[in-house]
């Protein structure tokens, strides 16, 4: 005997760490890194609709578009505009090692 769920058609989604996904009074929202009008890195803080939770990572339903860059650590110590620097995951190993 064989079984067919129809599961419906797969559509695009945006998937980030759970990391990244900060919960406030104002709802759930993200700090999304993009460069301002002085050509430096700030954070901006933007309010996102958050799905289910797929193992390590969140499905972001609204709010974030896909190629977007968000915070994934120290975001705690974020604030809207503050200047913030890429650390590469070889560079976060190296200083976990010191």
């Amino acid at each position: 005997m064989s079984v067919h769920v129809p599961l419906g058609s797969a559509r695009p989604a945006v998937a980030i760490p759970v990391s990244a996904l900060r919960k406030g009074p104002g709802g759930d929202h993200v700090f999304v890194l993009a460069k301002a009008q002085d050509g430096k890195l700030r954070a901006h803080e933007r309010p996102v609709q958050a799905g289910d939770v797929l193992g390590d990572e969140v499905v972001i339903l609204q709010g974030l578009a896909a190629g977007e860059q968000v915070a994934t650590s120290g975001s705690f110590k974020l604030r809207e505009a503050v200047l913030v620097a890429v650390q590469s995951d070889s560079a976060k190993a190296a200083k976990g090692s010191d």
